[in-house]
């Protein structure tokens, strides 16, 4: 899921580039990203810790 978003947002700085769309969804969907790491990281130290 990480892998994906970060993926999506490192391609979108082609679209951003080529038809001069806005850059900030790219850094957005990067924000998502490691949002979603922190919460599979910290449900896992959870487990891991339990």
């Amino acid at each position: 899921m990480v892998l994906g978003l970060a993926g999506l947002a490192n391609a979108w700085h082609a679209p951003h580039a080529a038809w001069g769309l806005s850059a900030a969804v790219g850094k957005t969907l990067v924000a998502i990203a490691f949002g979603v790491w922190l919460v599979v990281a910290g449900l896992f130290g959870a487990a891991l810790f339990t």
